[in-house]
């Protein structure tokens, strides 16, 4: 062979290479494209990893009333209970001016968070203060399932990041290309809240509510956002926790045959007045399972009848925490609130930390939610007067 054809393999070999290096970084682009591309398509613009998704609008009528007004109560059946206190909350916020102050009430039955920040959103201007009192209903529309926790904990890990964390606050569009899609949930706000899909206290569970725990922060802080950047002030209240009432279920993890037979005999002994044998065996009870609400609500009845009552109070609102059956609020609610209350200088009116200060001292709730009328109306009062100082009434 001559140098001549050598020279001539080597220069075809090598544009044999670059030709298949470039196909390649062509299809590796092509690729990387198509996943963005698919990305920004399936994702929404969203600081947080919210695996839901919103349209639609409600009532025209009802975002007139609700940016028109000075006063803006928002929440789910907890705002609802109190409108029927709210003369005695204008009443107490109209004192030294000439004229009732306006208010609306946009709360709603089994309306989530997720919904009230949507509606905010809705708004071409927001009331000077909008009063948030709900949290009790978070689990009522599923918007976090087990099957989505493997992704929601890759796009929290995401978010934590400080330097993707800056981009995010400075360019959100970026959101559609960073986070990883989900399954989303699809909701309407043209449409009633409905509880569709329900998950038990079964596996899965405990990942949905760590999910919902978190996704509410990330609203309320969101909410505060929303308030801040139209100029508006906020208040929060606690959701009160009726403690007497038992949970609902126990966490699957939390129990088994052995545990349900003991607390079974041991609620048997509390029946048949022996407290103090029921007390020891259910502290040890308590201590052995994995955060069972029902062992807790046992032990703190057995404390409660032993009259130590600050220690049942305290295993009662674990009880109330634990509880898997997610049908009403939650400490752990109450406690989001008050920690994103405090971070951003949001007044808070902790309704639950002031009503069961009283626990084992009065009746303190109407029903298995709701407090008494003479609480209610009494918070509404105070609520007023808060008011006319943040407005300057």
């Amino acid at each position: 062979m001559t140098k001549t054809s050598k020279s001539r393999g080597k220069k075809a070999a090598k544009k044999s290479k670059v030709s298949l290096l470039s196909i390649f970084s062509a299809l590796l682009f092509l690729g990387l494209a198509a996943a963005i591309g698919w990305r920004v398509h399936k994702n929404p613009v969203s600081l947080s990893p919210l695996p839901y998704k919103i349209a639609g609008s409600p009532a025209l009528e009802s975002l007139n009333k609700a940016q028109n007004s000075q006063v803006l109560f928002v929440g789910d059946r907890m705002g609802v209970h109190i409108d029927q206190y709210m003369p005695a909350f204008i009443e107490s916020s109209s004192r030294n001016i000439t004229e009732p102050i306006k208010v609306f009430n946009f709360s709603g039955d089994g309306k989530g968070l997720h919904r009230t920040v949507a509606e905010l959103k809705l708004l071409t201007k927001l009331p000077p203060l909008i009063i948030y009192y709900g949290a009790s209903q978070e689990f009522f529309e599923t918007r976090a399932h087990p099957v989505q926790y493997k992704t929601f904990l890759r796009n929290k890990e995401i978010q934590s990041q400080e330097v993707l964390s800056s981009l995010l606050m400075a360019w959100p569009t970026i959101s559609r290309v960073l986070y990883e899609p989900y399954n989303y949930f699809q909701f309407n706000l043209a449409a009633a809240p409905e509880d569709k899909v329900k998950i038990g206290p079964g596996p899965g569970k405990l990942e949905q509510m760590e999910m919902l725990f978190q996704i509410f922060e990330w609203e309320l802080e969101e909410f505060v956002r929303i308030a801040k950047a139209s100029g508006s002030k906020l208040i929060f209240i606690t959701n009160p926790i009726n403690l007497d009432v038992p949970p609902l279920a126990s966490c699957s993890y939390s129990e088994d045959s052995s545990i349900r037979s003991a607390l079974a005999e041991q609620a048997e002994k509390l029946k048949s007045g022996k407290s103090k044998e029921a007390f020891d065996n259910l502290k040890v009870l308590s201590e052995k399972s994995v955060a069972n609400a029902k062992a807790l609500y046992l032990y703190a009845k057995a404390a409660e009848a032993m009259g130590k009552i600050s220690e049942a109070k305290k295993a009662l609102v674990k009880a109330a925490s634990v509880d898997c059956g997610t049908w009403r609020g939650s400490p752990i609610f109450n406690e989001i609130i008050k920690k994103v209350a405090d971070r951003n200088g949001v007044p808070l009116v902790d309704y639950d930390g002031q009503l069961n200060a009283m626990y084992g001292q009065n009746v303190l709730f109407f029903d298995e939610i709701n407090p008494q009328n003479v609480f209610n109306r009494a918070m509404m009062s105070k609520l007023g007067e808060l008011t006319a100082r943040l407005l300057d009434l």
